[in-house]
This record gives structure tokens, sequence and C-alpha cells, in this order.
């Protein structure tokens, strides 16, 4: 069942948000020996990178995957890959073979496939980390876009938003996943806000077997704050 919670002070929710993701990893260590984890790009959750970077963690045991890429060069802005590292792994001791992104340097085609077998490889996650755009879209699978079913990894051809060509984890696979936190933040997104939880979108159905969508209470109108509680007393069961 999916839950909405609702945050006022970014700072205080972002790291008590890392402490909670760092419980979760924990437990989870104690009972796998690992911690599979899809990061996502874009700016919502810089903040929360940071924060995870300082808490001292079993990194080691830590298995890192992405949301989705966009095809840009390696050292572009754009990337997401690149905002990754810059907030956590330039702060953090994680060995290389523990990050498991994509790589549109090698073209389309043999990036899709690669990196299905990373995640055929991968199995369930344990955490997937997600953002709403403005639109409703999530990772790099948009509202009005249609997607192969049954396939792990898609290529998105005509973004609505530049860079155009991307390749996106599918809903199939954002779905096989343990827990999943969504973020609605920042101030281009209270459109969104005005039809939430009314309106059918597609990034809705990604919920894996234990979802909770945060949402920054400023950005929802004043008739509507009574469909979500404060996050500190709701989280994974």
């Amino acid at each position: 069942m999916e839950k909405y919670a609702c945050y006022e002070d970014s700072n205080d929710f972002f790291e008590s948000l890392a402490l909670k993701i760092s419980e979760l990893a924990k437990k989870t260590i104690l009972r796998n020996n690992e911690f599979k984890v899809v990061l996502t790009g874009g700016n919502s959750y810089q903040s929360l990178y940071k924060s995870l970077a300082a808490l001292d963690l079993e990194w080691k045991q830590w298995k890192f995957f992405i949301t989705d890429e966009r095809f840009v060069t390696q050292n572009s802005y754009l990337r997401n890959s690149r905002k990754i590292n810059n907030e956590l792994f330039s702060r953090i001791k994680v060995p290389k073979k523990n990050i498991n992104f994509m790589k549109p340097e090698l073209g389309v085609d043999r990036a899709i496939l690669e990196y299905e077998k990373v995640i055929l490889q991968a199995g369930k996650f344990d955490l997937v980390l997600l953002s709403y755009g403005r639109d409703g879209h999530i990772a790099s699978l948009f509202p009005r876009a249609k997607y192969p079913r049954n396939r792990l990894v898609v290529i998105e051809r005509n973004s609505p938003k530049l860079p155009k060509k991307r390749i996106s984890l599918s809903y199939e696979t954002l779905n096989n996943s343990e827990n999943i936190i969504k973020l609605i933040s920042g101030n281009n997104k209270k459109s969104l806000m005005k039809s939430f939880f009314s309106k059918k979108i597609p990034s809705k159905s990604i919920v894996g077997d234990n979802s909770i969508t945060c949402i920054n209470k400023n950005l929802i109108p004043l008739e509507l704050q009574n469909e979500c509680i404060d996050y500190h007393s709701t989280f994974w069961r």
C-alpha cells in the first residue's frame, strides 16, 4: 500500500531519512550480507547523499545501481552518475566493483543488454530511490510514453526534456524492490500537486513491497494536506 508523508524542514528531513536508510541497511546486511540500493540522479536527493556520506556505514556491503542515464558525454554535468559521484562516492570509500551504473557510451543496444545482465544478476533490490518530475515522470519513464513490457531496461528516444535520448530501468524492474521511496520537492512541482492525489499517473504504479511518497508540505494545497501524514510517524513497516 502506498503511503504519503509530508515534511517542512528539508535539512531535518534528509538527515532523518539518511538515518532511516542506514538502519534499514544494517538490518538487511545482517540478514543478507549486502544491501542493494538503486540511486537516482537530478537535484532532489543531493542533500540525502551528503547526509549518507557523513555517516559511518559498512560501505563494502552496499551494492549501488542507478535508475536511469542520459546519452551525454561521461564528463557532462547532465550525466546522472556524475552528480552522484560528486555528492556521494567522492566522500566515501566503496569498492568500484560495488558501483553498477549504466554505460550509454557503449551505444544504445549494447548499453541496454549489458545493464539487463547486471539487473538479472542483482535480483530483488532492497531499496529504490525515486523522485517525481514536474510532469509526473520518474527515472526516464514519462507519463505519455509507451514502453515495451517484460523488459528490464528501456530506451526513451524523445524525452520531453533535454537530453532527448535516455535509458531507464523499466516499471517492472523498479517495482522489484522491498522498499521504495519517492520524493516530491521543489517549487516547480506545485502544478503536479494540484491533481496528484486524484490523477492517474503511471509512475504511481511503482510501489514494490513497501512504498512511501515524501512530499514537501509547502507544495500541497491546503485542502489536500489531510492526504498525507508527518514523515516522523511513518516509514517502512
